[in-house]
């Protein structure tokens, strides 16, 4: 979180101009996904990073907050940090996620989850997802040179994009990114992490 709080105090930088909504289709399916490009203030962009959400139908700006502290909105605090830096950013309403860029009610979201939507998600439609804003990003101000930024499974489809060639991209961020092969990271959310959570408790 150190690092996080870097890049947030960076972002005083006012970025460049409103957010460029933008609507784009799936490549595994008919979904149409919802998100936003943000670009650096008064200069033409280095880069873009392109923000890939792991499991939970997060809305783009990303809710991640330790239980008792204020609500923090980790990929909207990097978006901004980033434009502070020449960089601009997409980022995107996840697959089952009906928020589409609004602010969070006070629950969190919970209120944001499209039961529809979530019932057609798996490996294959978030896939076709990062793929789809992956090449809308391609075409953005920036995206001759693209960074694939992913969190946990957003990670593991970042990286799954690169090793097919099916972007080209210049850098691969990972966050809390998964190192161990599918089959093993299912099996250790399943299995292991029940049995460290029931461990930590036995005091």
């Amino acid at each position: 979180m150190v690092a996080l709080s870097v890049l947030a105090a960076a972002a005083a930088v006012v970025a460049g101009g409103p957010p460029q909504e933008f609507a784009v289709r799936s490549t595994a399916d008919d979904f149409v996904l919802h998100g936003q490009v943000d670009l650096p203030a008064g200069e033409a962009p280095k880069a873009l990073v392109v923000f890939l959400p792991g499991s939970g139908n997060h809305p783009r700006d990303f809710e991640f907050t330790a239980k008792g502290a204020p609500r923090r909105y980790v990929f909207a605090e990097l978006a901004q940090a980033m434009n502070a830096r020449g960089l601009a950013t997409l980022r995107y309403d996840e697959r089952g996620s009906s928020c589409f860029g609004k602010t969070l009610p006070a629950d969190g979201s919970r209120r944001c989850r499209d039961d529809q939507a979530a019932g057609k998600i798996n490996w294959t439609t978030l896939h076709g997802d990062a793929q789809a804003v992956v090449d809308e990003a391609a075409k953005r101000p920036g995206g001759q040179c693209l960074i694939l930024m992913g969190h946990s499974e957003g990670a593991a489809h970042a990286i799954r994009l690169i090793e097919r060639k099916e972007v080209k991209a210049a850098g691969l961020i990972g966050i809390g990114a998964v190192l161990d092969t599918l089959a093993g990271t299912i099996h250790w959310q399943a299995v292991q992490v029940g049995a460290d959570s029931i461990a930590m408790s036995d005091l």
